[in-house]
């Protein structure tokens, strides 16, 4: 309306959805199982935005900010996947040359049928981007889950793979 705009913002590479009441100049989180949320279109009391998660697929959905409900309208993927083989990015800094700082999300092996041997890490894959006009997203991917279900841990900058090495 036209006291209170939605909105979304980014911290650490995850996406939210908040409310800003402009006569009184708060912000407020909406609970969401989205961490990437874009597309954005608002009209009375509605809005429609493309979201999803590590374990959601990219997907076109509707939120009703009245009653906080959000409607799945059309997943990209239309599988479900057993949360057991789903890897949750954990967002990592690190720093590189010239005193900046590197930000990716960093993927350890999920599969609920197997697990490493005692003491051993894993192999990493390791993919990045050029930057600064591209960037990784905080949702489902089925090239990193396709490596992390089996065994490797993935550091993920974009798609691109540079490296493979051992994580020791």
């Amino acid at each position: 309306d036209a006291d209170t705009i939605l909105a979304t913002y980014t911290r650490d590479g995850f996406w939210y959805l908040a409310t800003v009441d402009l006569r009184h100049g708060t912000v407020t989180d909406i609970a969401s199982p989205y961490t990437e949320i874009g597309d954005l279109a608002v009209r009375a009391g509605e809005a429609l935005f493309v979201g999803g998660s590590a374990s959601i697929p990219t997907t076109i959905i509707r939120f009703d900010h009245a009653s906080g409900t959000f409607t799945e309208l059309k997943r990209s993927l239309d599988v479900e996947i057993d949360p057991g083989y789903i890897s949750a990015p954990q967002p990592v800094s690190f720093p590189t040359g010239n005193g900046l700082t590197a930000h990716a999300f960093l993927y350890l092996p999920q599969n609920k049928d197997f697990a490493a041997p005692e003491g051993e890490l894993p192999p990493l894959l390791v993919f990045v981007h050029g930057g600064p006009t591209s960037r990784t997203e905080p949702a489902y991917t089925s090239l990193v889950q396709f490596w992390t279900t089996r065994g490797f841990a993935v550091l993920d900058g974009e798609e691109v793979v540079v490296k493979v090495f051992r994580a020791d």
